[in-house]
């Protein structure tokens, strides 16, 4: 009997046993079978899918989110899964995810949300009244969907959306609605929502709102207090054709003088007094400009001092003096002053 040079017995020793260019050969047949085996498997798996409730992959565009890779163990027995690498293309266009990025912001606990956005200014010539219009400055306005959302602000208690907006990642310019006013001008606060519900700090330091204003004619019958006379005859007329007042003193004969005066006693919702129109007309007296009055002002005294001279009884002649004042009140439109 040959002596066993391998120290093994059994089948394990017969393998052993050979050797040379035969050995190789048998050895690089199971090395290239176990190689095609393995991808004749990955080619026939890599196109379908099937369900691990404990997996949720977006592998690359156009693949199934639960494909998976069935590969032979080391050991021989069963087949074992494993999952490819993600691999994550960078955005093709600012602000919108690749549709990889989608998947993956879909399984990861709390999803994907871009960095809150901030307001850090506003256009100087923003104009946060009804009807203007107000450009806001700042950065991470767009959600990974991209732009949209709303610019808001609070006035009175009431939120207020400014439209026609026009959004970037980095501005954002809306119109301040029509239809609406607030009597007084005030510090207010303004953000805006973005699409993805994130909202923004508020603008510091806050902006100013300014109440959409309008002028009017005082009429005289608003006044508190009028006092017209003093001559023969007094023609005092209020609110007529356009103006507060519209007077006239008229004297036969002999001297006369006086001092009318009009007065009101409070303007309400912010109105205030705006301009004062004086006219005058005069025979053989004279009549003095209104004192007294105040622009930018909720009360009004006025005073208008007149003197005429009618001549002698014989041959005297009949002496007039008369004035027309137009009172202009500036306030919040849509509000009364009364």
């Amino acid at each position: 009997m040959k002596e066993n040079k391998t120290g093994l017995s059994g089948p394990a020793a017969g393998r052993a046993a050979v050797t040379g260019p035969a050995a190789a050969f048998a050895l690089l047949a199971v090395m290239m079978g176990g190689h095609l085996a393995l991808q004749a498997q990955t080619a026939s798996t890599k196109n379908s899918s099937s369900t691990n409730n404990n997996l949720n992959i977006q592998v690359s565009p156009g693949v199934g989110g639960n494909t998976k890779i069935n590969v032979p163990p080391s050991n021989g027995k069963g087949t074992k899964t494993i999952v490819p690498g993600i691999f994550i293309p960078p955005p093709t266009v600012i602000g919108h995810p690749a549709p990889a990025e989608h998947a993956l912001c879909s399984i990861l606990p709390g999803g994907c949300k871009a960095p809150d956005p901030q307001i850090t200014g506003v256009f100087p010539f923003s104009n946060l009244t009804p009807g203007g219009y107000v450009l806001i400055l700042g950065k991470n306005f767009n959600s990974l969907n991209g732009p949209g959302g709303r610019l808001q602000f609070s006035v009175g208690g009431t939120v207020h959306d400014l439209t026609e907006l026009n959004w970037s990642d980095t501005t954002i310019g809306g119109r301040v609605p029509d239809g609406w006013n607030w009597p007084d001008p005030m510090d207010v606060d303004l953000w805006l929502v973005r699409s993805d519900g994130v909202k923004s700090n508020s603008l510091v330091p806050q902006p100013r709102f300014s109440p959409a204003y309008e002028v009017q004619v005082l009429p005289g019958t608003d006044l508190t207090t009028m006092h017209c006379g003093g001559a023969d005859r007094d023609f005092c007329v209020y609110n007529e054709a356009g103006y507060t007042l519209d007077i006239s003193h008229a004297t036969t004969y002999g001297h006369d003088s006086g001092t009318d005066y009009y007065k009101i006693a409070g303007l309400r919702n912010g109105w205030k007094t705006y301009y004062l129109e004086f006219k005058h007309t005069d025979n053989h007296g004279t009549v003095q400009p209104p004192s007294g009055f105040l622009v930018d002002y909720d009360t009004m005294d006025i005073q208008v001092h007149w003197d005429q001279d009618g001549g002698s009884l014989i041959g005297g002649s009949t002496a007039t003096t008369n004035y027309t004042i137009q009172v202009l009140i500036r306030g919040p439109k849509g509000y009364s002053w009364k």
